[in-house]
């Protein structure tokens, strides 16, 4: 028999652009009796149950060791049916760290539905430490599809009779500490996401232009300001690191601002930031074509050459073609010409003609398929920005058919993870909204939209990047960039918060890397640069219009052919200098450095496959030279200044 208190409203619209609402699966008077809830732990634990008119409490305590756990469970009067619900969610409320244990990170949250035989059980591994949040978690969220949820095949949603919370350790450390804590829980409650599609069109911003401009003009400021003698910019003043993907997303921003003069000679004070950032960004790129994860700010050295496991997270990398390629189309610098090349060759030689990518394994030199959605979409976006229309189409087939939910509607994480994330979602909208995929970016930031909506620890309300723990003002911007629904509620919810230096917080919380995300109240170099986008009524997925008729031709790679196949930089130079070729070497191939009288002083051989080499010469005097190219096309010569 179906419990006569589930309301009968499935498929009817149950999300209005500020979150979802759902349906409870247990009325309030039998889920908020204590004597309904048995409380029991494995051999050597021990738990109980305290319950208030808005909240159920499980006091935990748990030994050191794997397959712990201690659990609260209800026997329901009667079996109901979960069959025509696909989203499920809760309130949680987690507890403040003793000094006596590790902050509740080795433990994880179950919730299980039983149907008589079997069990399905959801675990929320994803947001390590989410115990240790001690405030509320409005609405966190879990599907039927997800790869966190086991169902039995034969499981029957039609009859649940038994609904358990436990809080187990985790199963992928592997000596859990012992630990202890409360975990409340309030609002267990079901939805159809069927009743959430039907938006025909995207939300445009209706601020007064005024307002815009000036918003827009306060974040340049800010992003001015974050420029060192190096000329990075810092991310967070706190951390003293420039990252990579804020380099090149607020490049694109100092291009777009810049002047030039006929000669393309820097005129502003955009165009002069975006030259000094480039010509950094250009002389400090790894020989095989990618760049470091982070630098810091002020001496410029390497803080991060790459992720831990030795590979290329691909969610930077491509951020720095989009960024130096757009600076390229305003500045023609020649400069940076031969690193855009290096760079696209690099990105090029990981992509399979189906659109699969991958990225480098730099100690052992190995290709490894990339599998997050958010990674693909920032390579399509460079792809894109540097004329590779081809390429970038069959990226964009790949990953769409590997990562689309045609059940739920939206874009999962990666390849192999069926997460809900906001950055996937809202980049893949910004860029497959115009390639004709107009109703499926629409529904995807309306289930986006709904299940990251947020009041975090309070003011502002906006969205989260995994779950609904607190304001991410970065990826808000991102959702209000792509036209989701809402947009105009979220941006005028986050207007009052904006710091007076002109940036916003990266987050609205400071909790640190908990719960699956780093959530710090710092002024952000990179949500601010999405503030830029916001008020500039664009987006960096936007593709720069050359503004001379020298870039119009950007079909191809082509463009970076030249007379001269090689550039060198920095030039003039002190101690060393490096020479990028515009395509690998082939065949035999020498370089040769003389003086003014034509005295040879270097002489290399180079081996063919070369596209990058950094030459030594402290031992010159300074003065003028000539570098010459021998190779099996010709020999070709440039000049160089050593300071």
């Amino acid at each position: 028999m179906i419990l006569s208190y589930l309301p009968a409203l499935i498929g009817q619209k149950s999300y209005d652009c500020q979150g979802w609402t759902g349906e409870l699966i247990i009325p309030d008077e039998q889920f908020y009796n204590v004597s309904n809830w048995i409380a029991n732990a494995s051999a050597g634990n021990s738990c109980s149950v305290t319950a208030s008119d808005t909240c159920i409490n499980l006091y935990w305590k748990l030994q050191a060791g794997q397959d712990q756990w201690a659990q609260c469970y209800m026997i329901l009067p009667e079996p109901v049916s979960l069959n025509n619900y696909d989203i499920f969610g809760f309130d949680l409320h987690g507890s403040a760290c003793e000094s006596d244990y590790p902050c509740h990170k080795e433990q994880v949250v179950e919730i299980k539905f039983e149907d008589g035989s079997q069990q399905a059980i959801h675990t929320r591994m994803g947001e390590d430490g989410i115990l240790c949040v001690d405030r509320w978690i409005d609405r966190l969220f879990f599907h039927k599809y997800d790869d966190d949820f086991s169902i039995p095949e034969s499981f029957n949603w039609d009859q649940i009779h038994v609904i358990s919370f436990c809080v187990k350790s985790h199963p992928w450390v592997d000596s859990p500490e012992a630990d202890s804590g409360v975990f409340s829980f309030r609002n267990l409650v079901a939805d159809s996401t069927g009743g959430w599609l039907g938006t025909s069109e995207l939300e445009l911003l209706t601020v007064p232009s005024d307002t815009l401009i000036a918003i827009k003009q306060n974040a340049l400021d800010f992003i001015l300001s974050r420029q060192t003698e190096t000329g990075l910019l810092t991310t967070w003043a706190e951390g003293g690191l420039s990252w990579l993907y804020g380099q090149g997303l607020a490049l694109k921003i100092l291009a777009l601002e810049g002047e030039w003069d006929e000669q393309y000679n820097p005129i502003n004070e955009y165009a002069e930031a975006a030259q000094k950032l480039a010509r950094f960004l250009a002389a400090n790129q790894q020989d095989e074509g990618y760049w470091p994860r982070a630098w810091n700010s002020f001496t410029g050295d390497i803080a991060v050459l790459h992720e831990d496991d030795g590979s290329i997270w691909m969610g930077d990398f491509p951020w720095m073609l989009i960024g130096l390629y757009s600076y390229f189309k305003k500045s023609n610098d020649e400069i940076v010409r031969g690193s855009i090349c290096k760079g696209l060759n690099f990105l090029e030689s990981l992509i399979d003609s189906d659109g699969k990518f991958h990225t480098l394994h730099v100690p052992s030199g190995e290709r490894i398929p990339v599998t997050s959605s958010e990674a693909y979409a920032a390579a399509i976006c460079a792809l894109l920005e540097t004329g590779e229309n081809e390429l970038a189409d069959s990226l964009i087939s790949y990953i769409h058919n590997a990562t689309w939910d045609s059940d739920l509607h939206y874009w999962r994480e990666g390849v192999y993870s069926d997460r809900v994330v906001l950055f996937t979602n809202t980049w893949l909208s910004l860029l497959l909204y115009e390639k004709g995929y107009e109703q499926i970016s629409l529904d995807a930031l309306k289930l986006t939209g709904a299940l990251m909506y947020t009041c975090g620890p309070g003011e502002p309300c906006g969205l989260d990047g995994i779950g609904p723990i607190a304001t991410w003002y970065e990826g808000t911007l991102s959702y209000i960039a792509a036209g989701g629904c809402g947009s105009n509620l979220l941006f005028n919810t986050i207007r009052p918060f904006v710091n007076e230096d002109g940036s916003v917080p990266h987050y609205n919380d400071t909790i640190g890397s908990t719960a699956g995300i780093w959530a710090e109240a710092w002024a952000s170099l990179d949500g601010t640069s999405w503030l830029y986008y916001v008020t500039a009524q664009t987006s960096p997925f936007d593709v720069l219009t050359p503004e001379n008729d020298l870039f119009c031709d950007t079909g191809n790679s082509e463009i970076f052919n030249l007379e001269c196949p090689f550039l060198i930089y920095p030039n003039p130079c002190s101690n060393s200098f490096n020479i990028c070729f515009h395509h690998p070497l082939t065949g035999k191939n020498s370089i040769t450095i003389t003086n003014n009288l034509g005295q040879s002083l270097i002489k290399n051989d180079l081996d063919a496959g070369v596209l990058n080499i950094r030459l030594n010469i402290s031992d010159l005097k300074p003065g003028l030279y000539t570098i010459q190219l021998h190779s099996a096309s010709g020999s070709y010569c440039k000049e160089f200044i050593k300071e």
